[in-house]
């Protein structure tokens, strides 16, 4: 009995001991599940004009074909459902459809699916809403983004940056303090930090969560009669055409535009330019429509759930992607063999990535930015030597891998490195560089300082702006503090801002212009005719790649002036199993599910 029992304890040791080996060759060797699993922070949303969060455009750039997409290796669009985008004066472009498309339902792509769903956009109050009306300016869109309900649940209501008129600079309406980023963006540090629909970097739908109508307000009135007409109004204000969309025939849609923007192709690539089905069009029932969308992409829903989406397309593996919102538990997942690919990886693990995956790992270079803005009207920081002496003294490489958890780059240009087209080559800026000594010298041929520093900022930002406000006291001997506001927007529109103000932006497309215009209208004040001029050139160019120029030499005027300074980009991680093929990704994307192949 006691031989029996030793030998038994013995055989289980040796389980034991063998079970680490089985299940890894297990893993790899088992096509028990075949299919390609992803792990992701879950999605807000799935409506593709609505999407706030990079998962979101993960899912929808998969599940849609736009009307263009992005090359990975450049940045640059190429045409996707268009045939063609074109136009002779940037202003009035006319879109030609490929022949063929459909979604997923079978029913065809036509120019309505795109004119009708823009509508849409602009008319629930998405948060795609802004790209139409303060970026692309399409004519009329404001008007109807105004008229229409913002009863869908959109709380941010940003997409994109920059600002409608950026002659006053001083509106605050552009890109100010964004808390907790509502998409790609994460740009006070976090994971899967990349791309998004830009809902970083503006003033976003302050208040009207209270009201009936979504504006804060109640009618008074009272009385079914009043509800009745209300309700009439909306449906009215909802069936309304947008002035710039017209409809020529099933293939062919002309956009005209308030004012000349050479980048309006490239900006079509975003989920909120995508197409929908004449069944939701018709229907206009969002909340099923969400729980399983219907695109004209090369794959189609299968199901949605609080645990995974899953994808299905003919003829490849089906992509489930998991809920994964913590970045340890997809690292390990991965390890494990758990997880073919995860999206995110903590702070802790950014310097084992080689040794725990070899070359099976990216850090692409993202599109969100964050900078330091200064207030004009505070006459303390009118010399730009005051603001490069405060950006010199800032050690961005130390912040970033430290308060901010390896998930940012240290800023070396006022463009992020996730805009590939027209990507600068000639080094970092001289300011983005940290350097006492020349800080200190900067600093006292301006003068010196007088009087307290305070750095503003809202909740989400108050670890990474504690340490910098420790630099600039250790490096330059000031009394730097921060200051924390709940509602920034506000105190910059409202000139009680005294210090450097936290700004979150997210170029719209990939073009350099794109990044720079929002750093006019950030609410700083700041106004020069020869960049502004610069701008609008860049804009109105033939192309954006001849627009480049001139965008670079504005680029060149605001680090002189320096109204903002540019601290860091967000950037994603990725890590993947040894059987996964084809991970691409870029910032306005996001990875590209349907590259994703499994070794044979």
């Amino acid at each position: 009995m006691r031989s029996t029992t030793r030998t038994a304890a013995l055989l289980t040791g040796a389980v034991v001991m063998l079970a680490g080996p089985v299940v890894a060759w297990k893993v790899m060797q088992d096509p028990a599940d075949p299919r390609i699993s992803v792990g992701a922070v879950p999605a807000a949303t799935l409506i593709p004009g609505d999407v706030r969060d990079m998962t979101g455009r993960m899912i929808a750039s998969a599940v849609w074909t736009g009307l263009v997409s992005y090359d990975p290796r450049t940045g640059a669009p190429v045409n996707a459902a268009a045939e063609s985008v074109t136009s002779d004066d940037r202003k009035v472009w006319t879109v030609r459809l490929k022949p063929g498309g459909h979604f997923q339902d079978g029913s065809p792509v036509t120019a309505e699916s795109f004119t009708e769903a823009w509508t849409a956009v602009l008319h629930e109050g998405w948060s795609g809403a802004r790209l139409f009306t303060d970026i692309a300016h399409i004519k009329g869109a404001k008007a109807a983004a105004t008229g229409g309900s913002s009863d869908s649940g959109t709380t941010d209501g940003s997409s994109g940056s920059g600002a409608a008129d950026r002659s006053s600079g001083s509106n605050g309406s552009g890109p100010v303090a964004s808390s907790g980023p509502t998409d790609d963006s994460n740009a006070s540090g976090g994971s899967n930090a990349s791309g998004g629909s830009g809902a970083v970097g503006g003033s976003g739908a302050v208040g009207g969560s209270s009201g009936t109508d979504g504006s804060g307000a109640t009618d008074g009135s009272g009385g079914p009669g009043a509800t009745a007409d209300k309700a009439a109004e909306a449906t009215k204000a909802k069936s309304k055409p947008i002035d710039g969309l017209k409809v020529v025939d099933d293939r062919t849609f002309t956009v005209t535009l308030d004012r000349p923007l050479n980048g309006f192709p490239a900006l079509l690539g975003d989920p909120a330019f995508f197409p929908l089905p004449d069944s939701v069009l018709r229907s206009r029932d969002w909340t099923s429509y969400g729980r399983r969308p219907i695109g004209n992409g090369a794959y189609s829903i299968r199901s949605t759930g609080q645990a995974e989406t899953v994808l299905d397309r003919p003829g490849a593996r089906t992509i489930v992607v998991k809920a994964m919102p913590d970045p340890a538990k997809q690292y390990s997942a991965v390890r494990a063999g758990d997880l073919d690919i995860a999206t995110a990886v903590p702070a802790n693990k950014h310097g084992s990535m080689e040794a725990d995956f070899r070359k099976r790992h990216l850090a692409p270079p993202g599109r969100s930015m964050t900078y330091l803005a200064f207030p004009e009207w505070d006459k303390r920081y009118a010399e730009p030597s005051v603001r490069q002496a405060l950006s010199m003294a800032i050690d961005r490489s130390a912040v970033s891998e430290g308060a901010l958890g390896n998930q940012t780059s240290p800023a070396d240009s006022l463009v992020p490195p996730g805009i590939l087209p027209g990507k600068r080559e000639s080094g970092p800026c001289r300011p983005c560089v940290h350097d006492s000594r020349a800080a200190v010298a900067v600093m006292a041929d301006a003068g010196g300082f007088k009087g307290q520093v305070r750095i503003w900022h809202e909740p989400a930002d108050s670890a990474w702006v504690k340490v910098v406000a420790g630099e600039l006291r250790k490096e330059l001997k000031l009394d730097a503090q921060p200051t924390q506001v709940n509602d920034l927007a506000k105190a910059v529109a409202d000139k009680k801002v005294d210090g450097p103000y936290v700004l979150h932006s997210t170029p719209a497309y990939p073009a350099p212009v794109a990044a720079l215009e929002p750093l006019l209208n950030a609410g700083t004040g700041y106004s020069d005719d020869y960049t502004t001029d610069l701008i609008n050139q860049a804009e109105s160019a033939a192309t954006p790649e001849d627009g480049v120029t001139q965008a670079r030499m504005a680029e060149t005027s605001l680090l002189r002036d320096m109204p903002a300074m540019p601290l860091w980009t967000a950037h994603d991680h990725l890590v993947w199993s040894e059987r996964l093929r084809g991970v691409t990704s870029d910032a306005f994307t996001g990875l590209h599910l349907s590259a994703l192949t499994v070794k044979d």
